[in-house]
């Protein structure tokens, strides 16, 4: 097995430390009633908006699916419940090639057994297409997951209530049960996500890397103990970065962020912390190659409410700003994501703004000013590497958005290939300078003409960088 300098740094974030210049905050808004409303993920809607996707109380201790989409500016466009007269929580949203949705999370309302599984395929007006339970007579399950594969099918990730038991599910677009895995894991798993090679990635408790192939069933795992696994992301090399909390540094909790290799191997960690405990929930990779971290932490003065902290690295995870999001009162988020316009999206809940006691929170962050969209050859250091990154949406019906970054002028080729090797589109065939950009592919040839349904392959190369991804098209 090959070895690795494995570097742990723990970076502390003190007040007067400078950092470079944080996104501004475009808006924020929130949405619900007068009892707890929280929005639990956000996804964002190509040139459209956002949707959100969390539970609603209406008026009782009982919640229901709460689905919301939004205009760029976050204005509510239509927000919709589903559910039964139980508790109902949407924990997954995911946009669909035709631009629809698909949501998914715990139900207690339709099955006699407790909780199971709720799945609701919606169109783009929030009219439901099909909804479907999944569960087993004598055991609960409660979703905490689901991942779009590279064939257009999906993963949901269920813990199983009491008995130590993690349910994979595989379905199709149209609800089809097409796989069932069970895993005996003790420990608690937070997210699942698609990767490269057709098959996913879990994370969970002791830092619990879990690879699963394209039917869910698993192929390796890594645990690294010290620490909790919140988020997991891929990277354009294959490997991965994954962020939770640990322990070791300080009294109190803090940040830990680690880049893995492709069987989940530490290369490097890094810690963020203040003073108090800070907790991080969501992981997404920057244009630029870097991460942004959203979590938790109490304010230095040891007095103020708990607030959102955003923490902006390099791709080597070192620090380049950090910002808090709130009010006088409690906020947490639940996730953050990286928006088309360089800037980010984040979802969550507050108690400081809102209409009720608690409230679905989303908050817009403008261009982030690390990340360069096009720059001169005396500023060419300011993006560290070559990075071509998945296409979105993907599956696409047809339109689909390519973004790459370059750290020098090169010239770049970007071709799209059918699953045979033949040549089906020549997007982009030009001198570029350093910066970052975006391509989009209309689903036709060079002929202008629409291709068919399925796996292509997009390559580009710059210089001597050459890189390949999978994307589906479904029509």
């Amino acid at each position: 097995m090959c070895k690795y300098l494995v570097m742990a740094v723990y970076v502390c974030l003190l007040p007067a430390v400078l950092f470079a210049e944080a996104p501004v905050i475009e808006w924020e808004r929130t949405f619900g009633g007068e009892d707890a409303d929280y929005a639990n993920c956000v996804a964002e809607i190509a040139g459209i908006g956002y949707v959100v996707a969390g539970n609603y109380a209406p008026g009782t201790y009982e919640h229901d699916f709460y689905v919301i989409k939004t205009d760029l500016d976050g204005n509510c466009m239509w927000d919709a419940t589903f559910g039964g007269d139980q508790n109902d929580v949407a924990m997954s949203v995911l946009v669909t090639s035709d631009g629809g949705f698909l949501v998914c999370g715990p139900e207690e309302s339709f099955l006699p057994n407790g909780t199971d599984a709720y799945v609701l395929r919606l169109n783009q007006d929030g009219g439901t297409i099909w909804s479907n339970v999944y569960g087993y007579e004598s055991i609960g399950e409660s979703p905490v997951g689901m991942c779009r594969l590279l064939d257009g099918n999906y993963l949901i990730l269920n813990y199983g209530l009491g008995n130590g038991e993690w349910y994979i599910w595989k379905i199709d677009p149209d609800g089809l049960l097409l796989n069932e895995v069970t895993i005996s894991c003790p420990r608690h798993l937070y997210q699942i996500i698609a990767t490269s090679d057709s098959g996913a990635m879990v994370v969970g408790d002791g830092l619990l890397l879990l690879k699963l192939d394209h039917n869910g069933d698993s192929t390796w795992t890594q645990v690294h103990a010290g620490s909790s696994g919140k988020s997991v992301v891929q990277l354009d090399d294959g490997g991965y970065a994954a962020v939770g909390e640990d322990t070791y540094y300080l009294k109190g909790y803090d940040f830990r962020l680690l880049r893995l290799d492709e069987l989940g191997e530490i290369l490097w960690e890094r810690n963020y912390g203040i003073e108090y405990d800070e907790y991080a929930y969501s992981l997404k990779q920057t244009l630029d190659g870097g991460f942004v971290v959203a979590g938790t932490m109490y304010p230095p003065d040891g007095v103020s409410s708990l607030q959102i902290w955003i923490v902006r690295t390099d791709a080597g995870g070192d620090t380049l700003w950090t910002k808090t999001l709130g009010g006088d009162m409690n906020e947490i988020p639940s996730c953050i994501v990286a928006t088309t316009d360089s800037g980010y999206i984040v979802a969550g809940q507050t108690y400081s703004y809102g209409a009720g006691s608690l409230d679905a929170y989303l908050v817009k962050l403008g261009p982030d000013p690390g990340i360069v969209t096009d720059v001169g050859e005396d500023d060419e250091w300011l993006l560290p590497r070559f990075l071509l990154m998945q296409n979105y949406p993907n599956p696409c019906n047809p339109v689909t958005t390519i973004e790459y970054s370059l750290p020098n002028r090169s010239d770049v080729n970007i071709e799209i290939f059918d699953v045979l090797g033949r040549r089906v589109r020549l997007l982009v065939n030009d001198r570029k300078s350093a910066g970052a950009y975006r391509v989009t592919w209309d689903g036709t040839d060079q002929c202008g003409k629409p291709v068919s349904t399925g796996v292509y392959l997009y390559r580009i190369q710059a210089g001597d960088y050459v890189k390949s991804r999978k994307m589906l098209l479904i029509k």
